[in-house]
C-alpha cells in the first residue's frame, strides 16, 4: 500500500556534502556513515 507521506530530506547535507561533489565521495561518505551507525558498530546506540 502506497503512502503520500513525503520527506523532505537533503541527501548531500545528509552525508556532509556539496551538490557538486563527484561519485567516488559520495561513496566515501556513505561508507563513512554507514560505518558510524551501523549497530553491530554501535553497541551504545541499540534500539529499545
Amino acid at each position: 500500500m502506497a503512502s503520500n507521506c513525503s520527506i523532505d530530506f537533503d541527501p548531500y547535507e545528509l552525508l556532509d556534502l556539496k551538490p557538486e561533489c563527484t561519485d567516488m565521495q559520495i561513496v566515501k561518505a556513505f561508507r563513512k556513515a554507514a560505518l558510524k551507525w551501523h549497530p553491530d558498530k554501535n553497541p551504545s546506540r541499540k534500539q529499545t
